[in-house]
C-alpha cells in the first residue's frame, strides 16, 4: 500500500483543538492513521508538533493542515504553523459543512469534524494559506471594533426612543443611556482617526487610498473595510471571485416551471456586504452612472434594497478595477463591470 500524501484536520474552538492525520493511498483511498486532543494555547501548539513528528518518523512525505476560519480562535495556530515552514489550508465553514453534507455522515463531533476535514483537505484542492500584511491585518480588527461600537450605539439609540416614549419616563435611565451613547460616538472617533493615522504612514497604501475615495461616496473607513477583508486584494484573480467572496453573488432558484425568487448568496464576507450597503446609498445619490444604474432596476421592478445591493456589488468591483489598474475613478467612463 503505497502512500502518495497526508494531511491534518483541525476542528478549532476556543479551548481545545481536535486533530486527525489521514493518508491518501495509490488506490485512492482514505486512511485514518490516528487523532488527538491539545488545548488551543501554545503549549498545546507544542504538543500537536510532537504528536505529528513521532507519527510521521521517518517519513518525507508532503503534509498540509486543514481548519475552518472560526472567528479569531483559529488565527495562533494558522501563525504558529505557518512560522515553523508548513502548509496551512483555512476554508470557510460553508464551504466545509457542503463537503460533509456530501458525505451523507450523520454523526457531528468535534473528533468526527476533525477526521473529515482531514479527508477534504485530501480529496480536494485548496490554496494554501498566508498571513496578511500586518497593515490590513490592523485595520481589519479596527474596522470590525468600530462596526460593533456602531451596533451599540444604534441599540442605546433605539432603548433611548423607547424610554423616551414611556408614560412613566425615567430620567435616570435616559441619562444613562445618552451618557452610553456619547461613550460610543467617542469610541468611534478615536478608531476613525487610529485609521487614517495608519494609512497616512504607509506611503503605497495611501495612494490606494487616494484612488478609491475618488469614487463618491466610498469614504476612508469603506476602503479600509474591503481592503482589510481582501488582505488588499491579494488572493483575488478575478472580479466573480471577489463577488463570490463578499456573498454578493446571484443565486437563481428555478427548476422545471418553477421560477422562485433571484437572492444574493450572503455566503461569504459579511463585513464587506456591510460596509458597502450603507455607502451605497450615497453613491446613488452623487455617482451618475450608478445612480442611472440604480434608476433602471428600480423601473424594471426591482425593490429598493435590491437594487441597493446590486450597486453595492458594482461598486465592489469598481473599487478592485480601480485598484488593480492603479488608476482614479473617471466619472465619465460608462462601462462598469457588472
Amino acid at each position: 500500500m503505497e502512500i502518495l500524501r497526508q494531511a491534518i484536520g483541525i476542528d478549532i474552538s476556543s479551548e481545545k483543538i481536535d486533530v486527525c492525520l489521514s493518508n491518501a493511498t495509490k488506490e485512492n483511498d482514505i486512511i485514518v492513521v490516528s487523532t488527538g486532543q491539545f488545548q488551543n494555547t501554545k503549549a498545546g501548539f507544542l504538543q500537536l508538533s510532537k504528536w505529528v513528528k513521532q507519527l510521521t518518523k521517518g517519513n518525507d512525505l508532503p503534509m498540509v493542515y486543514l481548519m475552518e476560519a472560526t472567528g479569531s480562535y483559529h488565527e495562533e495556530l494558522a501563525y504558529y504553523l505557518y512560522n515553523n515552514g508548513s502548509e496551512v489550508n483555512i476554508v470557510l465553514p460553508s464551504k466545509s459543512k457542503k463537503y460533509m453534507q456530501s458525505l451523507n455522515i450523520k454523526s457531528k463531533t468535534d473528533k468526527a469534524d476533525a477526521i473529515n476535514l482531514a479527508r477534504f483537505a485530501l480529496e480536494r484542492k485548496h490554496d494554501l494559506w498566508q498571513p496578511p500584511k500586518e497593515i490590513y491585518r490592523k485595520l481589519r480588527d479596527l474596522t470590525r471594533e468600530r462596526k460593533a461600537n456602531i451596533d451599540l450605539r444604534t441599540e442605546a439609540k433605539n432603548r433611548l426612543k423607547s424610554a423616551e416614549a414611556a408614560y412613566d419616563k425615567n430620567a435616570g435611565t435616559i441619562r444613562r443611556i445618552k451618557k452610553d451613547i456619547r461613550h460610543y460616538d467617542s469610541q468611534i472617533r478615536a478608531i476613525d482617526a487610529e485609521i487614517a493615522e495608519l494609512v497616512d504612514q504607509d506611503d503605497e497604501l495611501k495612494d490606494k487610498f487616494r484612488i478609491l475615495t475618488s469614487i463618491k461616496g466610498i469614504s476612508r473607513v469603506t476602503a479600509a473595510i474591503v481592503t482589510a477583508e481582501t488582505n488588499g486584494f491579494r488572493d483575488i484573480k478575478n472580479y466573480k471571485q471577489l463577488v463570490s467572496y463578499s456573498g454578493l453573488d446571484v443565486v437563481l432558484n428555478n427548476s422545471g416551471k418553477h421560477t422562485g425568487k433571484t437572492r444574493i448568496s450572503k455566503k461569504g464576507n459579511i463585513h464587506i456586504r456591510c460596509g458597502l450597503y450603507m455607502p451605497a446609498m450615497t453613491i446613488i445619490r452623487y455617482n451618475k452612472v450608478l445612480g442611472n444604474f440604480y434608476k433602471r432596476l428600480v423601473e424594471k421592478g426591482k425593490i429598493g434594497k435590491v437594487a441597493l445591493i446590486a450597486v453595492a456589488r458594482k461598486t465592489l468591483v469598481l473599487m478592485y478595477t480601480l485598484w488593480k489598474n492603479n488608476c482614479m475613478y473617471n466619472p465619465d467612463y460608462m462601462q462598469i463591470a457588472a
